[in-house]
């Protein structure tokens, strides 16, 4: 049973969000808050401005009880609410059903139990599961099983591993080397898997699970291209010089010094390529249009490229380790968590119209994960790896 906020409170809250409410009204919100203690709030339908504040309220109370009761290992963090993924530490298990009225918030007994979790276990057999380096001549090496310190060093560079997961990729002095001139390496991530990436100028790339980033070996001072499968988030040095160009399908994204992210999936409809900091530019290879994209803006390449203004850091709550979904349906749902736990997904009956917004962190179990999912119109069948979405 939903428990509706007041029509008088509502009225405080008001007063409360313009700051004029008097010490009393204050503290009258604030017990308000305090004694929340239900699964459901349900605000009324003309006063939905002030949802987002009531919504934000309580989930910082909710959280404040989780830090004081369960240790922090496994949490979801607020929709829309992009600052807490910074002190996720201490956020509750939230996930949030697009209805209209009506947010979600777990039980305690449900947060108790997630944050008993541990990292999901994957077996390994041969590559499978691992992040490995392919060179030019097809020969694989794996990253995850390489020591910490240098892992190889080839013609034209070095490749070393650091106490803490990170790959530094150094250019050895073979500017004049008709050899390596066109030799590249891919570094791919398996399903569930990510890495980092330094290259000799500083420049730093994250990939995302079940994605590919293909380079050259020999780091140019006039040009640096770079083929990407998947998703990528990109911190590129400043230098004038020298163009840096990504290449994800029919798009080329050109950079002089920035930190933005491509998502470039195969089985995606479309590219999003959003800017955090600096100026990139977009180009469609199908008609040769470009356009330039400023900080906080998002392109998006399907049957054309559109630009639209979007909360940039969502686009990068992967980074964080986090699922983060915007009106997503299941499908799109789904495939992340395919690409992440390594499952086939499947579908029977109609399916769902609900749209998904929240984020959710990825050490939870799959089984955690599609319970939380199923706080909405969808209900699942788990078969060992194999996921049937079920009305």
């Amino acid at each position: 049973m939903a428990t509706q906020v007041p029509e008088d409170l509502i009225a405080v809250i008001n007063k409360y969000l313009e700051g004029t409410a008097t010490p009393e009204e204050v503290e009258q919100v604030n017990r308000w808050y305090s004694s929340f203690n239900d699964e459901e709030v349900e605000v009324p339908s003309n006063s939905l401005a002030i949802k987002n504040e009531i919504d934000t309220r309580l989930k910082l109370r909710l959280q404040k009880v989780i830090n004081r009761s369960f240790s922090p290992e496994a949490k979801v963090v607020p929709l829309r609410t992009t600052w807490l993924i910074k002190i996720a530490a201490a956020a509750a298990i939230i996930f949030i059903v697009s209805t209209g009225t009506y947010f979600f918030l777990q039980r305690s007994a449900d947060i108790q139990l997630a944050n008993k979790a541990r990292p999901v276990k994957r077996d390994s057999v041969g590559f499978e599961n691992k992040i490995v380096l392919t060179l030019q001549d097809g020969s694989k090496i794996s990253l995850t099983d390489a020591a910490i310190g240098e892992v190889i060093r080839q013609h034209g560079f070095t490749l070393t591993k650091t106490a803490d997961e990170q790959l530094i990729y150094n250019s050895l002095n073979s500017s004049g080397s008709k050899e390596t001139a066109f030799t590249s390496n891919t570094i791919e991530t398996p399903k569930g898997g990510r890495a980092q990436v330094t290259f000799p100028d500083g420049s730093r790339v994250r990939i995302n699970a079940s994605s590919s980033l293909h380079f050259p070996v020999r780091f140019s001072h006039n040009e640096f291209n770079i083929d990407l499968n998947g998703e990528a988030y990109f911190e590129v040095t400043p230098n004038k010089s020298r163009k840096f160009r990504v290449r994800s399908g029919m798009q080329i994204t050109e950079v002089l010094g920035t930190r933005f992210n491509i998502r470039a999936y195969r089985d995606e409809p479309f590219i999003s390529t959003t800017l955090l900091e600096g100026s990139i530019r977009i180009m469609d290879l199908r008609n040769n249009q470009s356009q330039v994209i400023r900080p906080g803006q998002q392109a998006i390449l399907s049957k054309t490229l559109r630009v639209s203004d979007i909360e940039a850091d969502d686009a990068i709550a992967w980074t964080e380790g986090y699922f983060r979904f915007n009106n997503a349906d299941i499908k799109t749902v789904m495939r992340e968590l395919e690409r992440w736990y390594g499952i086939s997904v499947s579908y029977e009956g109609q399916l769902t119209s609900q749209k998904f917004e929240g984020s959710i962190d990825k050490n939870l179990s799959l089984g955690q994960v599609l319970g939380i999912l199923e706080k909405s119109e969808v209900h699942f069948k788990v078969n060992g790896k194999n996921v049937t979405v079920l009305p």
